[in-house]
């Protein structure tokens, strides 16, 4: 603390601790991690689309052949059980997409500690802070 030169009032300063170097290269390393994650994850996409026909095609192509040779009931119950499994609205490949999304969404809407701390300060003025709906989140 300090004295203000014409009265006697003291001034405070308000000086946030500075990060730890640790910290700083703690969480440069996980920012990079994430960065390379959501590389490859564009990546991906970006060729998805050229994959997923092709791959389609084939797959078609495949059942199609099927037909033409006679195969047996369960050749063609794998071939289509195959193609139903991969490209279905319950398909692994959309499932994967979906939990990719899913994780990136809750990582986004956790609160931050300093959304927290701004929750719970609103929270200490209410006659009942038990019954604060908002304090479960904390």
């Amino acid at each position: 603390s300090q004295q203000n030169n014409g009265n006697n009032k003291m001034v405070y300063s308000k000086r946030r601790k500075k990060p730890t170097l640790s910290d700083c290269e703690s969480k440069l390393a996980k920012l990079k991690a994430e960065n390379e994650l959501l590389k490859r994850h564009l990546n991906h996409m970006s060729t998805k689309a050229l994959r997923f026909d092709r791959e389609k095609t084939l797959a078609s192509e495949r059942i199609k052949s099927y037909l033409e040779k006679d195969a047996s009931t369960t050749e063609m119950k794998r071939g289509v059980q195959d193609f139903t499994d991969m490209y279905s609205d319950y398909g692994r490949r959309r499932q994967h997409e979906l939990n990719f999304h899913l994780e990136q969404l809750q990582r986004l809407v956790n609160p931050t500690n300093f959304t927290k701390m701004g929750l719970w300060t609103l929270a200490q003025g209410s006659a009942n802070p038990k019954h604060n709906p908002i304090a479960g989140m904390l």
